[in-house]
């Protein structure tokens, strides 16, 4: 927030707030078709409509923790994607930060 000028910071935040919980979404939206690939239509009834757990059978629970595997795995390049395109980033703020007035009222804009 302090790259932002200070009559801007709610709107900064609220930007902020709206790409995180888009991420999230998105996030859950990739990992639960990997996770859930491997395991068999019958037994993912069995879990979330009866209320079943995965302890019962072997090569179910075997196939959900490949399929967190492939989830992790797909996380860890997107992560790795997204550190290289920000090391590539220009440093520095776009612009610099204006000094407070002390007076709680925004700076004048100059042509």
């Amino acid at each position: 927030m302090s790259s932002v000028k200070p009559n801007e910071r709610g709107v900064a935040s609220g930007v902020h707030a709206m790409l995180m919980d888009t991420a999230r979404i998105l996030a859950v939206g990739i990992a639960f078709p990997l996770v859930l690939s491997q395991v068999p239509e019958l037994v993912l009834f069995h879990v979330f409509l009866f209320g079943g757990g995965l302890s019962g059978t072997p090569q179910v629970l075997a196939a959900f923790e490949f399929g967190m595997h492939e989830a992790f795995l797909v996380a860890a390049i997107i992560s790795i994607i997204a550190a290289v395109i920000s090391f590539l980033r220009p440093a520095g703020a776009p612009t610099e930060a204006l000094p407070s007035t002390g007076t709680g009222q925004p700076h004048e804009q100059l042509p």
